[in-house]
């Protein structure tokens, strides 16, 4: 039974790589490109994840954050002819010190007033952005072309390229924040925001650590803006401003904060439902409002938590008891998913 449980995560593993594989080849071109969507803003969403998971502090700059990372990227291929690759480093680079710069009121102010000021900053982005008009273009924001790096090995047409690259992003963001919830940096961030006073007590240097996971926290949502800059073409300020942040939120709370798979769970849900049951912007923002209501109310775990919870709860009635055991592995006490046991690592 045990070495069932240490395989299993594996070859979903490998039956999820395959089928991101295999879906271009299925679906339509509307359909790839709400998917291509879905992944940059699970990509985006797994710099808020870290920062919550890691630091208990639900952001809603990191919009802000995603644009830095998408003007970075595009301003250099506008005026320096920087290449796909090259462009994304330096988005995630610009985004990272950018969220350094997010940490610097954490030293002082905590609770709501530092939410006062993380909306103050995606609100001072979009003023940047409106009033430099020189580099930002405005509230019209820049447009530019600029080719799909090639991938011809895997893709034929652009579409395709960019959603292979948005997939590979969020697998990539989703196992290293797997990786970093293993090491000594993640106990001593928990330690820290457990119990700031008694970190501090005996000897741990809060703020330093408190730093280190801003920055973290900048890297994937710069990725994501870059590559979200080059999909789409076009990068506007008010695209990135204090209610994408929101909306970055929503999407973490929705799929479940405290879930390694929360961000894809809440994209998808964000970017296909509107879509396919026919909702205005509008429509949407009041759907999602209520809907975040019944989630935060009624299940507070978010949707990939009910579901690993409801699937707990099946497990110990119709399973042998092994397996009932190695099903409650999988949520800690803490109520949150136990990647080391999904990893076969529970054993350790």
């Amino acid at each position: 039974m045990r070495r069932t449980s240490r395989l299993g995560p594996w070859v979903a593993l490998v039956v999820c790589l395959a089928l991101l594989y295999a879906l271009p080849q299925v679906l339509s071109s509307f359909t790839i490109s709400l998917a291509t969507t879905a992944f940059i803003i699970a990509a985006g969403s797994y710099g808020l994840y870290f920062l919550y998971t890691q630091a208990g502090v639900l952001s809603p700059a990191h919009g802000a954050i995603m644009g830095v990372g998408a003007y970075t990227a595009a301003l250099l291929a506008i005026h320096l002819g920087v290449g796909f690759w090259l462009g994304a480093l330096a988005a995630a680079a610009v985004s990272t010190a950018a969220s350094c710069l997010l940490a610097l009121p954490t030293y002082r102010i905590q609770g709501n007033f530092l939410l006062i000021a993380l909306f103050a900053f995606s609100i001072f982005f979009v003023g940047v952005g409106d009033n430099w008009i020189g580099v930002t273009g405005g509230s019209d924001g820049v447009v530019f072309s600029a080719n799909p790096p090639d991938l011809s090995f895997l893709a034929n047409n652009a579409l395709v390229t960019y959603y292979y690259l948005a997939a590979a992003l969020v697998l990539i963001a989703a196992v290293t924040s797997w990786a970093v919830q293993r090491t000594s940096l993640s106990q001593f961030l928990r330690a820290s925001k457990e119990n700031a006073q008694l970190a501090e007590a005996i000897g741990m240097n809060v703020r330093r650590k408190q730093l280190i996971a801003f920055a973290l926290s900048g890297f994937f949502p710069g990725l994501a803006g870059a590559l979200l800059a080059y999909s789409l073409g076009v990068v506007a300020p008010a695209a990135f401003g204090y209610q994408f942040g929101i909306n970055l939120m929503l999407v973490l709370v929705l799929g479940g904060s405290g879930m390694l798979v929360g961000p894809i769970v809440g994209a998808i849900f964000y970017t296909f439902l509107p879509q396919y049951i026919g909702l205005s912007p509008n429509a949407s923002s009041i759907a999602f409002g209520c809907l975040l209501i019944i989630v935060i109310v009624v299940f507070n775990r978010g949707i990939a938590g009910t579901v690993v919870e409801v699937w707990k709860r099946l497990a110990r009635g119709r399973l042998p008891s092994a397996d009932a055991d190695a099903a409650d592995g999988l949520i800690g006490a803490d109520g949150k998913v136990s990647m080391g046991t999904l990893a076969g690592g529970g054993d350790a």
